[in-house]
């Protein structure tokens, strides 16, 4: 009967030392992904330079300034995607930052590879069902 308390009590002791060890290091796992959340945050806030202003409009001159590299950069995106043959006609509705959650490549890879996915998948559906889209 000795032997059976003490296999329970090992059994138990053992137990417990697992649970414990895996809370610990699920603790340092969230600790260093939010440490580097925050680091990737600040450095990026960081690479941004200031427009340099001249004038004495100061804040004004720089909001001009940001609106029209905006509205360059956007006239580029638009041009490049109307100019290819094979592509549909898009068209730049607004000009917004992305807030979204994509904070690295391989989120926005999967995101565009669910988005590819679903495409293959609706023309096997449209075949299979004989639909024609216009």
């Amino acid at each position: 009967m000795n032997l059976l308390y003490f296999g329970l009590q090992t059994m138990v002791i053992g137990f417990t030392l697992v649970l414990v060890v895996l809370f610990v290091l699920n603790l340092l796992i969230v600790l260093f992904s939010r440490l580097i959340a925050f680091r990737s945050n600040t450095s990026r806030s960081s690479m941004i330079v200031p427009v340099a202003d001249e004038g004495g409009s100061g804040e004004m001159e720089s909001t001009r300034t940001r609106q029209k590299i905006v509205a360059a950069i956007s006239v580029a995106i638009d041009s490049y995607l109307n100019s290819e043959d094979d592509m549909i006609d898009y068209r730049i509705t607004r000009v917004e930052p992305h807030h979204g959650n994509f904070n690295s490549q391989w989120a926005l890879q999967g995101r565009k590879d669910l988005l590819n996915m679903n495409l293959i998948l609706t023309s096997i559906r449209r075949e299979k069902f004989g639909q024609k889209i216009i």
